[in-house]
């Protein structure tokens, strides 16, 4: 899937799709099905310079946060408000 995130122009995102579907339609067809189907709304992102389009197809900053979220929050069984959770999270 890299190859077609990593890619330069559309064209060749779906080239590495393609790539992909050679390898993996096997076991992921359903996967394979769905990019093709959905390849206008899933690519909406090459209309944006490289460096945005990292950011809109990367998710770690975003998994980041939930990991510490959840890593905080996991031993705990309520919090009484919801600005418990802010003041305990920020650590304040």
């Amino acid at each position: 899937m890299k190859g077609i995130y990593n890619a330069p122009t559309k064209k060749s995102a779906f080239a590495a799709l393609n790539d992909f579907a050679t390898k993996w339609s096997g076991k992921y067809s359903y996967a394979v099905r769905s990019w093709k189907n959905n390849w206008e709304n899933l690519t909406a992102f090459f209309d944006f310079p490289v460096e945005i389009r990292k950011i809109i197809y990367t998710t770690n900053l975003i998994e980041n946060l939930n990991g510490k979220i959840r890593k905080y929050t996991k031993n705990k069984l309520s919090f009484p408000t919801d600005d418990a959770v802010k003041v305990n999270f920020s650590g304040s």
